[in-house]
């Protein structure tokens, strides 16, 4: 959805469309079909797909599946047969307009799953988390001046969760979920505000035993900046096993300053309900499990 909510785009496997909401399609970028079958767009006939796209102000960020062996408005797709062993991902540009290719870059990676993020303060400004399963998870930072995509391929595998309100700061955690960092947007951590999971975090209280050996704790792949200073982190993923899954408040400006967050009644995940706690009494909103005849969970 555009920040104005006059444009939806909806990434298939073979192409954007951007729509109105009046239902009208306002733009489209694909991937045609491979030579001698016109019309015929399939996961047989062409291995280029559409991994993750995201609007911006200033056109759309679509991660493309697949390099196109020559550049131009809309990519083809490589050949059927044995895979092109120089076949990388590329990061595109989209005018939402008319599906228009306005820069690309190569990503060097081969996702599987990939997220944006966007810099609130500047629409220009873009991260892309790539997830390659148990391959890595690169890290690329773009930033687009309305003609070239200039990226930067940040060192390491690292998982993207949050970018700060001001977006000088990125919030990562290591692929294996050990290190928790806040970087600028070079990718480069900042003094000190690197955590380490075995450090600062303390077993489960209701596990068996303390033994870090029995008892592994690591960061969550989820989190996000509550303001420029403020982390919020969880560890649900160790927890899981033993009870109630932990969340945390990380403030970057103290030393030691990683606080459990208490809630009054206990969490029950993926349920739909929100919790606010107030000055009066706890307030519950559950989500319906079905709206209108449909299942919305």
């Amino acid at each position: 959805m555009s920040p104005d909510a006059t444009l939806a785009v909806f990434a298939g496997v073979h192409a954007v469309r951007a729509v109105e909401p009046s239902g009208r399609r306002a733009g489209r970028s694909g991937t045609p079909a491979g030579p001698g079958r016109a019309g015929r767009r399939t996961r047989r006939t062409t291995r280029t797909r559409i991994a993750r796209t995201t609007v911006t102000p200033t056109g759309l960020r679509r991660l493309l599946r697949g390099r196109p062996p020559r550049l131009g408005p809309c990519p083809r797709p490589l050949a059927d047969g044995e895979p092109d062993p120089d076949a990388v991902d590329e990061w595109l540009v989209i005018d939402a307009a008319d599906g228009r290719v306005l820069a690309r870059a190569d990503a060097q990676a081969a996702a599987a799953g990939s997220l944006h993020l966007s810099d609130p303060a500047d629409p220009h400004r873009m991260g892309l988390s790539i997830g390659e399963g148990q391959d890595g998870a690169p890290l690329r930072l773009g930033t687009w001046d309305g003609k070239d995509l200039d990226v930067t391929y940040v060192e390491g595998d690292l998982c993207l969760l949050g970018v700060s309100p001001s977006g000088d700061r990125l919030m990562t955690v290591s692929h294996d979920q050990d290190a928790l960092a806040v970087r600028d947007f070079d990718g480069l951590v900042l003094d000190a505000l690197e955590w380490d999971a075995e450090s600062v975090l303390s077993p489960h209280p209701d596990a068996p035993t303390d033994d870090p050996d029995e008892t592994p704790v690591h960061w969550d792949w989820a989190g996000g900046f509550l303001n420029d200073t403020t982390l919020l982190v969880s560890t649900e993923e160790c927890d899981d096993e033993w009870g109630q899954a932990r969340h945390w408040l990380l403030d970057t400006t103290r030393p030691r300053a990683l606080h459990l967050i208490s809630y009054p009644t206990p969490l029950r995940p993926a349920d739909g309900t929100r919790r606010r706690h107030l000055d009066d009494p706890l307030r519950v909103r559950r989500r319906p499990a079905r709206l209108d005849g449909r299942d919305v969970r």
